[in-house]
């Protein structure tokens, strides 16, 4: 709880929150609450650091060597020969591999390197600059001196932004002016170029060139100004005409002075000028100080740059006079099957390649900034230090690992190679043995990524959820952990794609067990069988699949499992159930309606997640549970219903359902302790996604109309809101009406209790019985605001019916003695108990989840029926399994909703107190549109 929280609860909430106690090679391993050691296959290779594997023997033999032999680790301020021996090292390897000569400044870490890089290139470009401006000024000062002599000057040409127009006092002080204009050009902020995809860091410089959004935002008004380019990595011609327009789109200038001559006067043979003056003169230079790139983007998805492409990008940038930096943090020292992954792409050699990961052998925290020797700067080194690098343990590992991966003419590059078209050629046979499951498969040596087709729209809810916010890889990642013993991570800007970055040291035997899982996975996922992958991800360190024997229920093979075996071991050996669906029931691919409305709703308890996703009935109630508690604050807001919705008048409007992953009792538990940022935050993610959809309105179901005041504490320009409780109140009231007639009853016959009346709907509902009702008692919360709310009630009554009512406040044993009873609480558990009820009642639900008990709704002489339930008027099926709602009904505030939108009524309606004649104007709205009261019965699944 203590490092890095909010990282600990997602690693948790998708069952990766483990806790590795040792590393050998290929594997790691952690303990099960039972102390029992599991061995993992590890393919995340620590993002391309451990070629080795973990731990090799022979670097850690040589480390504890130097260790022992008292070496001097920091020394600063003197020649460290380590580093010495490194860089040399280095640019012989250069020299060899890029024909390039290079020196080489060292760190700790990638993103410390791609810092440095950044500094290292504005004082290249500071020395650039200074020398023309310092040719400019000389220049202009020679031509003044032999033209103007000491007198004024008056120049020519337009005017230059920045600088001050008219004529100077003296030659002195126009080139003073020029100065200054200069130097402010020379200090002034150039930009960076990147790649769209591209991943160089998280420190705030490096963070500038990263293009993942989810990074970026929070300090986007903070990073160093970069211009992202797309790129076409299937273009195998190159096109890199997005990087010349990207260089060419700004500039900057230096100033200088040059002679213009009156109309047929021309200099005289002692040289001087003999008439005429000066005008300003510009050198214009692109403000780009150079171009990041990746040979294969990482963490952008494993998209190998074409070479062509590299080479144009090269060719462009040196044109310009602008610097090429290749970002072989991952890709270099061996990991592509070369030294320098630019190698493969017959490009001219980069002005500075970046290493880092593997140059420390896959133990040391070492990186190198590698410069061209040509444009180098020497102060760099002088203004750029820190106290942990160069330190003799990081670079003779760097030696090591650069030894090692050249020795022998590059023996290990070559098995680099060869394991690499093992491993294309197994994954490859997998994407076509699964094309509707993997999308592609790109990489090489031993860097790949897996890229899953986009399943959202595949039928299941749960991957709906996870793929539109990139999650995906998070989850296939928790499954083959759990389930196979085999670790791999997704691509952190592309969440389609899994990563695999094995070492050198597995073999074909270990590449058949990896693609025996992956087969197995895809095919979960082809049969949409999402409970197996949800089971894994409840799981953490402090339980094993050994030790769930509750963990899946309702299983047609539960009694077959075998004696020691779990029901989740068991289950997750058996063969995929079938979940396959078709998804247009519940998105509708090709509206019809251009104008949309939105509503927001949730799950009523954890069951409802199976309903919502029927594979996962064959988890138990507690494991459901599990699942959403720990994931609810990491699954973002979702739309993954939409479907047109057709009046009796012939208007359409296009309805989006948004969908939380949270239940009603974790909200109330928010509201209860007053913790209302997590939840209002997530409610207001619901509504941006509604606006980004295109929707006008947007309607608040369940608890996220109560979390946010019937409305009133949310604004999301420029989306307009609705509790929905107008037509609420309107249709349960309707339906009252319609038991008691049913009956022969008369309301003012009636004794009539509101359990919640202290709420909007309660409260609303008791105010329209008062207009008719024999007798009213009002029932709260036991609390002091309850009680508030409740005297507010009975306040308004009395002043809106301007006479005498029987109004009494009341607790639930008064239910008893009641006629009717009308429940519209916020109570996740049933409130309304056998013993509340007398011998003949008919008790109104307008509570979801439902506050009655279900053995009190069966009761003999109880007639228990639901309220706020509306017939459509073409009965369009919404199949939002999520809701316990029929084939062509909806509850009244989603109906509200969807009448705002069919009359075109963008304006925020049923907010905060609701108004009785709202309540009746939307009840002429239904009936102009066609929408009924729907069925009435109550059952016990509400």
């Amino acid at each position: 709880m203590y490092a890095k929280p909010g990282l600990g609860r997602l690693l948790n909430a998708f069952g990766l929150g483990i806790t590795y106690e040792r590393a050998k090679g290929d594997y790691v391993w952690y303990r099960d609450a039972a102390g029992n050691e599991v061995k993992v296959l590890d393919l995340v290779g620590s993002f391309g650091a451990t070629l080795l594997g973990h731990n090799p023997p022979a670097l850690i033999d040589r480390l504890i060597e130097l260790m022992r032999g008292d070496s001097p680790q920091f020394v600063q301020g003197s020649i460290r020969a380590g580093a010495s021996d490194l860089a040399a090292r280095l640019a012989e390897a250069a020299r060899i591999k890029l024909a390039t000569e290079y020196q080489s400044t060292f760190f700790s870490t990638g993103a410390e390197a791609v810092e440095a890089s950044i500094k290292h290139l504005i004082l290249i470009r500071r020395k650039l600059l200074k020398r023309r401006s310092e040719e400019l000024l000389i220049s202009a000062s020679s031509l003044l001196r032999r033209n103007c002599g000491t007198g004024a000057v008056e120049i020519d040409g337009p005017a230059i932004e920045g600088f001050p127009e008219g004529s100077f006092a003296s030659g002195h002080a126009l080139l003073e002016a020029i100065d200054s204009f200069n130097r402010r050009t020379i200090n002034g902020r150039f930009r960076l170029l990147a790649l769209d995809g591209g991943y160089h860091g998280q420190t705030l410089g490096a963070l500038g060139l990263t293009h993942n959004r989810h990074y970026r935002e929070p300090f986007i008004g903070h990073l160093l100004p970069v211009t992202f380019i797309p790129v076409d990595v299937s273009d195998e011609s190159g096109d890199a005409a997005g990087v010349k327009k990207a260089i060419d789109a700004g500039s900057t200038i230096l100033i200088g002075l040059e002679a213009t001559h009156k109309s047929g006067v021309g200099d005289d043979s002692s040289g001087q000028l003999a008439s005429g003056g000066v005008r300003l003169i510009t050198y214009r230079i692109t403000d780009v100080l150079g171009i990041f790139l990746e040979p294969v983007l990482g963490e952008g998805g494993v998209f190998p740059l074409p070479g062509k492409l590299i080479q144009k990008i090269v060719q462009v940038a040196r044109a310009a006079n602008v610097c090429v930096v290749a970002d072989e943090i991952q890709t270099g020292m061996g990991r592509t099957g070369t030294l320098f992954a630019w190698e493969q792409s017959g490009a001219p050699a980069p002005d500075m390649l970046l290493l880092s990961k593997f140059l420390g052998g896959g133990i040391m925290k070492i990186s190198a900034v590698m410069t061209r020797t040509k444009i180098a700067e020497d102060e760099f080194g002088l203004v750029h230090a820190s106290t942990f690098a160069e330190d003799e343990l990081g670079c003779r590992a760097g030696l090591f690992t650069l030894d090692l991966l050249l020795f022998r003419d590059g023996a290990l590059l070559k098995r680099v190679r060869e394991r690499g078209q093992l491993w294309k050629k197994a994954l490859e046979s997998i994407r076509v043995e699964f094309p509707d499951v993997i999308r592609d498969v790109r990489g090489g040596g031993l860097l790949w990524g897996i890229e899953f087709q986009d399943l959202r729209n595949s039928g299941s809810n749960l991957l709906r959820f996870i793929c539109t916010q990139g999650d995906l890889g998070y989850a296939l990642a928790s499954y083959l952990l759990h389930a196979e013993h085999i670790r791999v991570a997704p691509a952190l800007g592309f969440g389609l794609t899994v990563r695999v970055e094995p070492s050198v040291l597995l073999d074909e035997a270990g590449i058949i067990r990896v693609t025996s899982a992956l087969r197995r996975l895809c095919e979960l996922l082809r049969m949409r069988d999402t409970a197996k992958i949800v089971a894994c991800m409840t799981l953490s360190t402090k339980e094993s699949i050994g030790e769930h024997h509750n963990g899946i229920s309702n299983s047609p093979e539960k009694e077959c499992c075998p004696a020691g075996e779990t029901a989740i071991e068991h289950e997750l050996r058996l063969p995929p159930l079938d979940f396959r669906y078709d998804s247009s029931k519940i998105y509708q691919p090709d509206p019809v309606a251009s104008d949309k409305v939105a509503f927001i709703g949730h799950f009523i308890d954890p069951t409802f997640l199976a309903k919502h996703e029927p594979s996962l009935a064959r988890l138990s109630t507690d494991r459901l549970r599990k699942f959403i508690e720990s994931s609810w604050e990491f699954i973002e807001p979702c739309l993954f219903a939409r479907r047109d919705i057709r009046s009796k008048t012939g208007a359409i409007v296009n309805f989006n359902f948004i969908g939380l992953s949270v239940t009603s009792e974790i909200l109330l538990d928010h509201l209860r302790r007053r913790d209302l940022s997590p939840v209002r935050g997530l409610i207001r993610r619901a509504v941006e996604t509604a606006r980004d959809a295109g929707c006008k309105i947007v309607g608040f179901g369940q608890f996220t109309s109560i979390l946010t005041r019937n409305c009133l504490e949310i604004c999301v320009p420029p989306v307009r809101f609705t509790s929905g409780n107008s037509l609420t109140v309107g249709m349960a009231h309707a339906a009252l009406l319609q038991v008691l007639e049913q009956r022969g009853r008369r309301l003012e016959d009636i004794r009539c209790a509101v359990l919640g009346a202290g709420g909007n709907i309660g409260s609303t509902f008791a105010r329209i019985l008062a207009d008719k009702v024999g007798s009213l008692v009002l029932i709260g919360g036991t609390g002091r605001d309850s009680q508030s709310r409740l005297e507010k009630t009975a306040a308004t009554i009395r002043l809106e019916q301007g006479r005498e009512i029987s109004l009494t406040f009341g607790n639930m044993d008064d239910c008893r003695a009641c006629d009717v009873i009308v429940t519209a609480t916020n109570s996740t558990e049933p409130v309304v108990k056998t013993e509340h009820l007398g011998s003949d009642v008919v008790i109104f639900d307008v509570s979801v989840p439902s506050a009655v008990a279900p053995e009190a709704g069966r009761r003999a002489g109880v007639e228990w029926f639901k309220g706020g339930v509306v017939s459509l008027p073409e009965r369009d099926a919404l199949n939002i399994g999520a809701l316990p709602l029929e084939p062509g009904f909806v509850y009244a505030c989603m109906a509200e909703t969807m009448l705002l939108g069919l009359e075109r009524r963008w304006e925020d309606y049923s907010v905060g107190d609701i108004d009785k004649a709202r309540v009746l104007e939307m009840l002429s709205l239904a009936q102009k549109h066609g929408f009924t009261l729907g069925r009435l019965k109550g059952e016990s699944a509400f």
